[in-house]
C-alpha cells in the first residue's frame, strides 16, 4: 500500500512525536517509489510498477523522504519534522542526500536558517525551522524555512542552487 504523503505534517512543540511507522513515497513523475521502514531502518527504492525489483537500498530511515525522478537519488529529512530541540545545534544535519544508497551530502541547520530566526519561532523546548515540501519539476528539492525565502537544492549533488 502506497502512502502519497512524504511530509507527515507539522509537529506540535512540547508534545512527543508519534512512533515511527513504515510508509512509501514516490517521485514527482510517479516512476519510482521508496519504501521506508523504521525497524530495521531501511529505505528501498524501486520502479513504481515493480515493488519487488529494488534498485538500491540503505540502512536508513527518516519520517520524511523524497525520491527523484531518476530513481538514483533521494533526500531524507530531519527526523524531528518541522521542529528542532532548543537550544539548537546549528551543525545538526537537516537533509541527507543519497545517490544509490550512499550519502553524497548532508546539509546542516545553519545552511537553512539562522539562530536569530529560530529564536523568534520557539517554544520552551523547541523551535520551528521549516520543512521541505518536495522535489519540483526542475529536479530541485524545495525547502521552506520558517522565515525567509524558499531555498532550492539540486537532488543529484545536494548543493544549493538558484530559484
Amino acid at each position: 500500500m502506497l502512502l502519497a504523503a512524504a511530509f507527515a505534517g507539522p509537529a506540535c512543540a512540547d508534545e512527543p512525536l508519534p512512533l515511527p511507522d513504515a510508509y512509501s513515497v514516490c517521485s514527482p513523475s510517479g516512476a519510482f517509489c521508496a519504501r521506508l521502514t523504521p525497524e530495521p531502518p531501511e529505505i528501498a527504492v524501486h520502479p513504481a510498477d515493480r515493488p519487488d525489483a529494488v534498485l538500491w537500498s540503505a540502512p536508513r530511515y527518516a519520517r520524511t523522504a523524497h525520491v527523484a525522478d531518476d530513481g538514483r537519488h533521494a533526500v531524507l529529512g530531519w527526523d524531528g519534522l518541522n521542529l528542532v530541540p532548543w537550544p539548537p545545534r546549528m551543525g545538526m544535519t537537516m537533509l541527507t542526500f543519497l545517490r544509490d544508497g550512499e550519502v553524497i551530502r548532508e546539509v546542516p541547520l545553519r545552511a537553512i536558517i539562522g539562530r536569530a530566526a529560530l529564536t523568534r519561532q520557539r517554544t520552551v523546548s523547541h523551535a520551528v525551522w521549516g520543512y521541505a515540501p518536495g522535489i519540483d519539476a526542475a529536479g530541485r528539492l524545495e525547502v521552506r524555512p520558517s522565515e525567509g525565502e524558499a531555498l532550492y537544492f539540486d537532488v543529484t549533488t545536494g548543493r544549493r542552487v538558484s530559484p
